[in-house]
């Protein structure tokens, strides 16, 4: 009996113990909790900006995504504007939202909150320096409050160490990112080159064009131009189009059927165009039209992430004759972006 009556004053002794550590931990230990990472990024300044401003581009580097593949995320708002908010669910990293509240040149401030057993929120920034050696230096940082216990119980368990090396992970995948990208200025799949058009002519037939007609103001002008190349003794190249209005609104776009060309005789100067200066190029295998779109979103991130100012000037080069290729995956359009 004394044996059990030992024990028992034994394990009252360690409770006691115990629950003193945990009240003199709970209260030694800060119940705000701050953590800040940074890395230097070897990319332009505005590539980086529109990583971590966007929050569905966020998912190429946060490593939060690698963890669950299966994760749902639903996005609303403009992305990259405040209020623009995603949110997610998830069986191996919770549930909970994502929403921009600040967005300047150098900075991104976001809210974070957390729903299900461990409902919270936590305020986390995303600050833009200058490195070293021309580098971004990128600063992800998190703020947030943590109710006692729960503070020196998350304490034992490593939290704060696991969320920082979630960060590391984090920014080092973004800068392996954004570095490839500069390595290999590849966008969706496409390589685009930079590149000096050199003074061309073309022979065209400029117009308002719906965009459900593009391919038949094409069948109606292309040979009508070629012919009167050959007529004039000219030297055709591959036919092409122009591009200088895209209206999605009206559906209508302005554009231009056009052959380059040279020598011949005859020609009427008003009938000719004759374009020059620097381009963004695409080398493009596939059908026309709708497959296009891609192609096309790859210049358009292009510009932004190297801040170019871009013409209203697009050339499609059809290098391909689809009479002679029945196969579409082989037809090559060479399409150039023109940029200021």
């Amino acid at each position: 009996m004394k044996t059990v009556k030992t024990i028992l004053k034994v394990l009252l002794g360690i409770i006691l113990v115990l629950a003193v550590v945990v009240v003199i931990g709970m209260f030694a230990v800060p119940t705000e909790m701050r953590i800040e990472r940074s890395i230097d990024v070897n990319a332009p300044k505005a590539m980086v900006h529109r990583y971590v401003s966007h929050l569905q581009l966020m998912k190429e580097w946060g490593v939060w995504f690698d963890m669950d593949p299966d994760m749902k995320n639903e996005y609303a708002g403009e992305d990259g504007r405040p209020g623009a908010i995603n949110t997610w669910e998830s069986s191996v990293v919770g549930n909970g939202s994502q929403e921009i509240t600040l967005v300047t040149a150098d900075r991104v401030e976001t809210k974070l909150r957390f729903t299900g057993d461990w409902e919270s929120e936590a305020d986390a920034y995303i600050q833009l320096a200058e490195g070293e050696a021309g580098a971004v230096k990128v600063s992800w940082g998190m703020i947030t409050e943590i109710g006692r216990p729960f503070n020196f119980i998350m304490s034992l368990a490593g939290f704060e160490k696991a969320l920082t090396d979630d960060y590391d992970r984090g920014l080092i995948k973004l800068k392996d990112l954004l570095e490839e990208k500069v390595r290999s200025k590849t966008y969706n799949g496409y390589v685009i080159e930079t590149v000096q058009v050199p003074p061309t002519i073309f022979l065209y037939k400029r117009d308002k064009v719906a965009m459900d007609a593009i391919q038949e103001f094409f069948e109606n002008n292309l040979g009508a131009l070629y012919n009167q190349l050959t007529k004039a003794g000219a030297s055709p190249g591959a036919p092409s189009g122009f591009f200088f209005v895209w209206d999605e609104a009206n559906n209508i776009t302005e554009m231009a059927a056009a052959i380059p060309f040279s020598g011949g005789r005859g020609i009427k100067p008003e009938q000719t165009l004759m374009i020059e200066g620097s381009a963004l190029k695409i080398d493009y295998y596939g059908n026309y039209g709708t497959d296009q779109i891609p192609a096309y979103e790859a210049f358009a991130d292009y510009i932004k992430d190297w801040s170019l100012e871009e013409r209203e000037l697009i050339w499609e080069e059809y290098v391909t004759d689809p009479g002679e290729e029945p196969d579409t995956s082989k037809w090559l359009t060479r399409i150039y972006y023109f940029i200021k």
